[in-house]
């Protein structure tokens, strides 16, 4: 049968008994009370996009006719809810809130379900091609009304929006702009902001309020049962994306989803004032979707309540380009997809976005900023000051003056060659350096010493000769060696982050004397993640590189 009679076939079925479509091809999903039929017959693509047309069938077995399709820059399926005049998809209610890209999203056995079932039956250019080809002109007129208007005037009733955080929370995005809590701020309004000097955005307004995001990133606390799924993206050569599902406990809970790929990307991004480039080997995370926790399932297979004052909240992994601002588009870049029409928005989606900061921080992926580093760093340097007692800090000299021992004696072991040996010089600062440690009483005295012979080349104010090397073979690189263990902690995993970013982090934030076993330590993080790298960094590398945070 063709298309055309396939889909005047769909139609009438509608509001009919499921008797009515008894020799049909169908796969059947059931969900709870939710029962769909799937028409195999009805798996096409149209403008290069798939389609699947489906029966849904109420607990009296009377038909709805729905069509689901696939989004190109989402990647994932949503619920065909109408079209406008120009043919362009209609979004749900993205005219009355900011759900443009959440709210017809589907359940996630319903996506598993159409990916798994969707076996190509025909193509064609688009929808109304296909509907001008319907020879009983009444017919004809009936069917594009109810793919436009019909099925869409059907749809609307059946969502709702609704007030969902604390007055706490809803009041700080108020004092941004009211149509944060009124639902009619969504992403992409955020996206295409204009940059101002003057004037900051209010996406950067809403990312700098603390109180917000700390009454938000509460909801990683609370791990949904049975909302971990996965999924194949598109845009990103159908590599896997995992899901998990956290709930914001509020005036009414919501179920907040967030997406990461579930392999690293080596990543490009520029600096804010785009004179510097830079790369990361990270994971993509955006937050996919959020909604009313207790919400049921439509007819149309997504879900019926949505938090209006949470509309800004989800984001794509990429977007077209003519929805990305300019400053978004230039520091992270265009032409990802098959036909380079998007911008991948990781850099965008972590910076303006605390809670995927927080998420990536909990599950130790790299991330893009300094300042989301910050918290990072700031709490090993809390935890490594506290744990100094004076046992500790017994095993604290012992280990540097192993080091200066280690260094003289390998010295004393290479004196023909002219490329590794220091002379006399080198031996001197050693055994100085050993001698004012063995003095040291406190910690504040030991981070002093430490600090005045890497940074100033003194022991007790007194110069030590040429300036100190970063490789393999310096005094340095054997004492940080013998106090790495001393430094080390599981709360510090740096996972490959930029040096750039880290010498951004410890020049601004962690200076001065007190600061240099936190330094320390977070060379140690990084010289532990690149030893278990195929790709071994040397540690005199590593401390070459990052040498001016020193």
């Amino acid at each position: 049968m063709a298309l055309e009679d396939l889909l005047v076939r769909w139609y009438d079925a509608n509001g009919k008994a499921a008797a009515t479509v008894a020799d049909m091809d169908k796969e059947e999903l059931v969900i709870g009370p939710f029962k769909l039929w799937l028409l195999k017959d009805m798996a096409v693509t149209l403008s290069g996009r798939r389609h699947f047309f489906a029966f849904h069938v109420s607990d009296t077995n009377v038909l709805s006719s729905r069509y689901f399709w696939e989004s190109s820059s989402e990647g994932c399926w949503r619920a065909g809810t109408g079209h406008d005049d120009n043919g362009r998809f209609k979004k749900g209610r993205e005219r009355d809130f900011g759900g443009y890209i959440f709210e017809t999203q589907l359940h996630h056995l319903l996506e598993a379900k159409l990916n798994s079932s969707f076996v190509e039956k025909s193509q064609a250019g688009d929808l109304f091609s296909v509907v001008k080809k319907i020879g009983d002109a009444p017919k004809k007129s009936l069917v594009e009304a109810y793919l436009k208007d019909g099925i869409f005037n059907i749809y609307t009733p059946l969502i709702s929006y609704e007030k969902a955080l604390t007055n706490v929370l809803a009041g700080r995005l108020d004092s941004i702009d009211e149509d944060f809590v009124k639902g009619q701020i969504g992403a992409t309004d955020l996206q295409q902001e204009i940059e101002s000097a003057t004037t900051p955005t209010k996406r950067k307004r809403l990312k700098q309020d603390d109180t917000f995001w700390r009454g938000l990133n509460d909801c990683l606390t609370h791990k949904v049962a049975n909302g971990d799924y996965h999924y194949n993206l598109s845009t990103l050569d159908d590599k896997r994306v995992n899901i998990e599902t956290y709930q914001y406990r509020g005036d009414k809970n919501v179920d907040i989803e967030i997406a990461y790929t579930q392999d690293n990307f080596q990543l490009s991004f520029k600096s804010k004032d785009l004179r510097v480039e830079d790369t990361i080997n990270t994971r993509i995370c955006w937050v996919k979707s959020v909604r009313i926790a207790d919400a049921a399932l439509t007819s149309f297979g997504n879900y019926a309540k949505f938090p209006m004052d949470l509309c800004f909240l989800p984001q794509k992994a990429m977007d077209y380009n003519e929805q990305v601002g300019l400053t978004s588009k230039n520091r992270q870049g265009l032409n990802y997809g098959s036909g380079g029409q998007y911008t991948c928005l990781a850099l965008y989606d972590e910076k303006y976005c605390p809670l995927i900061q927080q998420f990536k921080r909990e599950n130790n992926f790299s991330l893009f900023t300094q300042k989301a580093l910050l918290p990072v760093v700031k709490t090993y340097a809390d935890a490594l000051t506290a744990s100094f007692d004076p046992a500790k800090i017994t095993q604290l000299k012992e280990a540097i003056a192993h080091g200066c021992d280690a260094y003289v004696v390998k010295n004393g072991e290479i004196k023909g060659s002219i490329i590794h040996r220091h002379g006399k010089t080198g031996v001197n600062r050693a055994n100085a350096f050993k001698d004012k440690i063995k003095g040291c009483v406190t910690l504040p005295d030991i981070t002093s010493a430490i600090d005045q012979l890497f940074r100033l080349n003194q022991v007790d104010g007194n110069n030590q000769g040429g300036s100190i090397n970063h490789n393999p073979s310096s005094l340095i690189t054997y004492i940080y060696k013998d106090i790495f263990p001393l430094l080390e902690t599981a709360g510090l995993q740096l996972n490959d982050p930029s040096n750039s970013v880290i010498k951004k982090v410890l020049i601004k934030h962690f200076t001065g004397s007190a600061n240099c076993l936190v330094r320390l330590g977070v060379i140690v993080a990084l010289y532990k993640y690149t030893a278990d790298t195929a790709t071994q960094t040397d540690l005199g590398v590593i401390l070459n590189a990052i040498k001016g945070s020193l």
